[in-house]
C-alpha cells in the first residue's frame, strides 16, 4: 500500500487504531482539557479518503452492494501530451481494481461521517456546543478515476469542488441556506474571523463567504514546467488552459456539471471563451507572461510524450528493522 496508490484492501488493525478513529478519540480528549476561561480552536485533521485506501472492513462490507454512477470520459480525451500526462497514472489500474478503489474511497467517507458525531456529542457534554461554530471542509477532492485521472493537480470539478459547510448556533440563522457563490480556501480564515465578529487583516486576499456579493470570477493556478495549467471560471462556465499545446477548455458547470464536453470551439460560446480569456491574461504574472502573444494565449510548444515509471512502485519501501517499539502490541502502547 502506498500514499499516492489506489489499491484497496480492508484495515487489518484493531479498529482504535485506524487513524480516523484514532484523530477522533486524540481530538476528543483534547476538547477535555479545554482552559472554560478562553476560547479555543479545535482543529481535527482526518487523512482519508485520502491513499492508502484502507477502510476498516465494516465499513468496506457496508459498500459492498452499493450501485456506483459510471465514471466518465470526457470528449476532450486524446493523444496529446497534456492529456497523456494527466492520465499516465490511471493505466496502472484494471477496471475491477477502479472500482474497488471508488468503493473503499466512499467507505471512509462514511467512517469519518460517524465520527463526526463523537466530535458534536463531546461539545456538548462540555457545555461547548451552543458557542461553537463547527466547519467541515477539505483541501481539494480526487478525480477517482473520472476522465481517466486519479489524484489531485487539475482544475476538474472531482478534485477542484470541495465542501465548506458551515454550522453551529452562533450561525442557526443561515440553517439550511446554500450559498453557490464562488470561493477558495483562502476565504475560509476571513468567513470565521466574520462570524466572531472581527475584520480580517488588511493583507488578506480571502473574502468572507457571509457577507457582500461575492466574486464574479476566480482565478486559480496549478503547478509550474509541462503540466502547469491555470483556471479561471464564473457563476457557469469554466476556462482551463494548459500552456504547454495552447490547450483550452471550456465547460458549462450549468448543463454539463461532470465536465464531459469541451465547448472551447463551439461558435456559440466565443464571446465568453474570449471573455474568460482576457481575463485569465490579466491574471498572470512572472514567467507566465510568456505565454501570451498580442494580448492572446498563444502558450508554448509540447512536448513529446514519453511514459513514465510507475509511480507506486518507483516510490515502495520494504520492510525495515528492527519493528518500532510497540508495534507488535499496540493495546499495551496505544
Amino acid at each position: 500500500m502506498g500514499g499516492n496508490t489506489y489499491y484497496a484492501r480492508p484495515w487489518h488493525l484493531p479498529e482504535y487504531t485506524h487513524p480516523t478513529t484514532w484523530a477522533t478519540t486524540q481530538m476528543t480528549r483534547f476538547m477535555k482539557r479545554k482552559d472554560p476561561c478562553r476560547p479555543a480552536l479545535f482543529y481535527v485533521s482526518y487523512v482519508f479518503p485520502h491513499p492508502p485506501m484502507v477502510p476498516l472492513p465494516a465499513y468496506w462490507d457496508m459498500h459492498g452492494d452499493v450501485k456506483l454512477s459510471p465514471v466518465v470520459r470526457g470528449d476532450w480525451l486524446d493523444d496529446s501530451f497534456i492529456m497523456r500526462s494527466m492520465t499516465e497514472m490511471r493505466a496502472g489500474y484494471t477496471d475491477r481494481e477502479a472500482d474497488l478503489a471508488r468503493r473503499a474511497f466512499h467507505a471512509q467517507c462514511t467512517h469519518i461521517d460517524h465520527q463526526i458525531r463523537p466530535l458534536i456529542g463531546t461539545l456538548r457534554e462540555c457545555n461547548l456546543l451552543d458557542d461553537t461554530v463547527i466547519v467541515f471542509l477539505s483541501d481539494h477532492g480526487d478525480m477517482l478515476f473520472e476522465h481517466d485521472m486519479v489524484a489531485k493537480r487539475c482544475f476538474y470539478e472531482n478534485a477542484a469542488n470541495i465542501p465548506f459547510i458551515v454550522s453551529g448556533k452562533p450561525v442557526a440563522k443561515r440553517r439550511g441556506m446554500v450559498d453557490r457563490r464562488l470561493g477558495c480556501l483562502a476565504d475560509v480564515m476571513p468567513t470565521l474571523l466574520d462570524v466572531c465578529g472581527l475584520d480580517a487583516p488588511g493583507q488578506v486576499e480571502g473574502k468572507s463567504l457571509l457577507r457582500g456579493a461575492g466574486r464574479e470570477t476566480l482565478y486559480c493556478e496549478v503547478g509550474e514546467g509541462q503540466k502547469a495549467s491555470r483556471m479561471i471560471r464564473d457563476e457557469r462556465h469554466k476556462l482551463i488552459y494548459y500552456p504547454r499545446g495552447n490547450v483550452f477548455q471550456l465547460f458549462d458547470l450549468a448543463g454539463d456539471p461532470r465536465e464531459s464536453r469541451n465547448l472551447a470551439h463551439d461558435p456559440k460560446l466565443a464571446g465568453v471563451r474570449d471573455r474568460l480569456e482576457r481575463l485569465l491574461v490579466g491574471n498572470l504574472y512572472g514567467r507566465d507572461l510568456e505565454w501570451i502573444r498580442d494580448g492572446r494565449l498563444a502558450g508554448l510548444p509540447a512536448p513529446e510524450y514519453s511514459p513514465k515509471a510507475d509511480y507506486g512502485l518507483y516510490n515502495q519501501r520494504g520492510l525495515h528493522w528492527p519493528a518500532p517499539s510497540g508495534y507488535t502490541n499496540l493495546g499495551k502502547n496505544a
